[in-house]
This record gives structure tokens, sequence and C-alpha cells, in this order.
């Protein structure tokens, strides 16, 4: 009942208890893992399709990959495994920002994106109709009753006119277009450094383990 009087619920967390509630019981509106942190689980695909299925969305936030190297590493490769299982779907990108200087434009956030597995196509949707998909989830859980929804028109802005708003898409589109290479090298790189990372921890671990027996 108290939670009825909020318009958005939402669940951040890294504890492998909570999440498989979030799966079978919690109802809620956005799900958010620690994806900056090496996670304490791993979560399956199934637990990812019954998530979406249920109309909660993933929130990927993006300032540990812009404030931090090790949560850069970690929020790439966390990120990457999520739009893997949820292929792309049922994901919204936001900030996360506790300061404005971590906030990014709408071109930077969809380049970070592509980092994180998404296509271009995916991106703009992460950051534009799953958010609004997220509103009409609240809405509905609030407001349905016995199979009844309470409708209401939504205005849309019609001030500028379409040759302006197509001339703004293009020139978006071309903006993109020149970055898309060096995101993809940044990606590889990345992903390149983790793995090498991973390799280097596993051989300490090995190292000392032969240690341990002599």
């Amino acid at each position: 009942p108290v939670l009825q009087d909020y318009d958005l619920i939402a669940i951040k967390t890294r504890d492998e208890k909570v999440f498989q509630a979030c799966c079978s019981s919690i109802t809620t509106d956005i799900v958010s893992l620690e994806l900056g942190e090496r996670l304490d689980f791993n979560f399956r695909r199934s637990q990812v399709t019954q998530i979406i299925s249920r109309g909660s969305m993933f929130e990927i936030c993006y300032t540990p990959a812009i404030r931090d190297q090790t949560a850069r590493r970690h929020t790439i490769a966390n990120s990457i495994h999520l739009v893997t299982f949820s292929k792309g779907k049922g994901i919204i990108v936001s900030s996360g920002a506790e300061k404005s200087i971590d906030l990014r434009g709408p071109l930077d956030i969809i380049n970070l994106c592509h980092l994180f597995g998404l296509k271009t196509e995916q991106c703009k949707t992460c950051i534009t109709s799953n958010c609004r998909q997220v509103l009409v989830h609240s809405k509905g859980r609030k407001e349905v009753v016995k199979g009844v929804i309470s409708c209401e028109a939504i205005s849309k802005d019609t001030t500028e006119k379409p040759e302006v708003i197509k001339r703004k898409r293009n020139r978006e589109e071309e903006q993109m277009d020149t970055r898309r290479k060096t995101v993809d090298i940044k990606r590889r790189k990345a992903i390149e450094q983790e793995e090498q990372e991973e390799q280097e921890e596993q051989e300490e671990q090995e190292q000392e383990e032969q240690e341990e027996e002599t």
C-alpha cells in the first residue's frame, strides 16, 4: 500500500536474493544493479527475460564508466552481459550522477551505449521510448483495477516544423557515424584490457597457491 503512493518504484541492489525476488514477487518499474562493481553473483538469461516480461526495465548508469578506470571496466563488462541476455531490450540508460559535471549529452550517451554492445537504434531507444515506457508501466501499475485503466491524452511538442526536425536528425546521424569507428576501437581496447587483467589476476592466484603449497 505504501508503494502505491509513489509514481516510480526502483530497486538498486547487488544482493542475489533481492535480485531473485525482483524476478518472482516484487513489482517494480526499474531494476538497477551495481554494474560499476564486481557483482557477487552471475545473473542468468532466464532471470533477465523474466524481469523484462513483467514490464520492468533494467537501468544502466554511465557515471561509473567515466569516473574511474576500474569501475569503467566493470561497467562495460557487466553491461555487455546484460545486453547479451536481454538482446538489447528492456534497458534504459541514465546518468546516476551526483554532480552536474558528470552529465553528458544525448550523442555522448549513444556513443557510450555502443561500448555496452547496443546497436545504434537500440541506443536511441534506451534514452527515449524505453524511458517513456517506464512511465506508462508505472501509470498502469497505479491505476489498473480489474483490467480497467484510466487513459489521458499526452500532448506532444509541435512547435518545430518537420523539416527542421529532419535536418536535426540527419545532422545527429552524421555525427554518430563519424564517431562510430572511434567507439568501436575503444570498445575493443576495453575488452582486451579486461581480458588481460583477468588473466594477470588468475596467474597471480595460481602463483600464490603454488607458494602456499611449497
